[in-house]
């Protein structure tokens, strides 16, 4: 048989409000209290009120995970819960032990919960304060272009993958404050957009963030890590195009990028190679 001591719990809200009460008054009320013996009831005193009572998104999407310490006093515990504040009695999951995870939620939904703790006489305590929670995202993301590290110039192509139960919405990706909307592909099956970067300082790393509504309203992110490098450029004043080039024919070029140390230019032939000119110097 079980039954809550102290006081009656005729009505979640009257045992809700008692516990709010107790909390108020008395800071150890909330982490243990102890109610006179009644020598009338051989089940004994209620345990105290179960404390630091914590949630998290469980290990399954839409998953809760609570936690809290063990109270000496008890044997089990009692999970109370609801999609409102104002719980439920009948909304209940008896004779549980922390951690425990509550499963095969509503992703998306903000579900409130509350602890008991319960003696091996069957005595249940009264409730902690109500905490609430959402599980986790239903969405996720992956970015597969550009690649991680990647050295980007003005325009960079942005193209992502996405696992959800329905096509995600307000899709966007983000360089440095510069932000465009992506749109979905049906013909690679991605999203995709091109960020133009040309007021973005180079040579600067960034951080490039996809962000997605899901098919719940949760919303979910991509973050990867990338580099705003823009190529060298590189001008050759002499030879000509078109002319033929012998060992004697002198090279000239320009090279400037925007790297502190500037750049160099290389001129590279593969082996065997006849009449390869020579480079005599840059310009």
């Amino acid at each position: 048989m079980l039954r809550m001591r102290g006081a009656p719990w005729r009505s979640w809200r009257a045992a809700r409000v008692s516990a709010m009460v107790a909390a108020a008054v008395c800071a150890a009320c909330v982490t243990g209290y102890e109610t006179p013996s009644d020598p009338d009831d051989p089940d004994g005193d209620p345990p105290p009120i179960p404390a630091g009572i914590a949630i998290e998104p469980g290990p399954s999407v839409g998953a809760l995970s609570l936690r809290w310490p063990f109270v000496e006093e008890a044997q089990t515990y009692n999970v109370y819960w609801g999609t409102t504040a104002d719980l439920n009695p009948s909304f209940k999951v008896s004779s549980v032990i922390p951690p425990f995870v509550h499963g095969s939620r509503t992703p998306g939904t903000v579900y409130y919960y509350a602890v008991t703790a319960v003696t091996a006489n069957g005595v249940e305590g009264q409730p902690t304060t109500i905490i609430s929670g959402m599980g986790r995202n239903t969405i996720a993301l992956r970015v597969e272009t550009p690649a991680v590290g990647a050295l980007l110039g003005d325009d960079v192509e942005i193209v992502f993958s996405y696992t959800a139960n329905e096509e995600p919405t307000n899709v966007t990706a983000e360089i440095a404050g510069v932000q465009t909307t992506m749109t979905y592909d049906p013909s690679i099956s991605r999203f995709r957009g091109t960020l133009s970067l040309a007021s973005v300082a180079s040579p600067s790393s960034h951080r490039l963030t996809i962000h997605a509504t899901g098919p719940s309203n949760e919303i979910a992110e991509a973050i990867t890590s990338v580099r705003v490098d823009r190529p060298p450029v590189l001008q050759v004043f002499s030879p000509n195009e078109g002319i033929t080039v012998t060992p004697s024919t002198q090279i000239f070029t320009t090279c400037a990028d925007d790297a502190p140390n500037g750049c160099a230019a290389l001129l590279v032939y593969p082996a065997g190679t006849p009449n390869a000119p020579i480079i005599v110097g840059t310009a």
